[in-house]
């Protein structure tokens, strides 16, 4: 459960969870009839509302999904604004892969026109690298952890 609480002021800019994508495979959101969860759909920069409408719940991709999609599924960047003046509730649910495995692409999604994005990697390696110091300063953390060089060749 995530309680996101009003703002002290009457501020309809204010960001309760900025922008970020979940490291996870998949995230669930339901949100309890306050809006505030935005998405960016694209890289022109634009935010789009998630209506909290009832009895719906968002599905959001994470970075281990990208990594099994070989970067065709890209992690969604969202983030979390309370313009309103009441308390917002959401449950959150994300899907990991058990402890000891290895996330890695699936091999159909690996060609010559799409060449392999990242290097398998342990998830629980990589949570722990996007809350590293080094995770957090990072642009890209997923890239930086596991992402495959240009002139790099790594076999799938």
């Amino acid at each position: 459960m995530a309680r996101y609480g009003t703002s002290p002021e009457d501020d309809a800019t204010r960001v309760s969870m900025p922008e970020h994508r979940d490291y996870v495979m998949t995230s669930m959101v339901v949100q309890n009839q306050v809006e505030g969860l935005e998405v960016r759909l694209n890289d022109d920069g634009s935010w789009y509302a998630v209506p909290p409408e009832l009895d719906t719940c968002a599905i959001l991709a994470g970075g281990l999904l990208q990594v099994v999609t070989n970067g065709r599924v890209r992690a969604c960047l969202h983030r979390v604004k309370t313009p309103s003046n009441r308390d917002r509730f959401s449950a959150l649910v994300g899907c990991m892969p058990v402890q000891g495995s290895t996330v890695r692409a699936m091999a159909e999604l690996v060609s010559e026109d799409h060449p392999l994005m990242y290097r398998p990697c342990d998830p629980y390696e990589y949570v722990r690298f996007q809350f590293s110091e080094e995770g957090r300063r990072s642009k890209d953390a997923l890239k930086a952890f596991c992402g495959v060089a240009k002139d790099e060749h790594v076999e799938a």
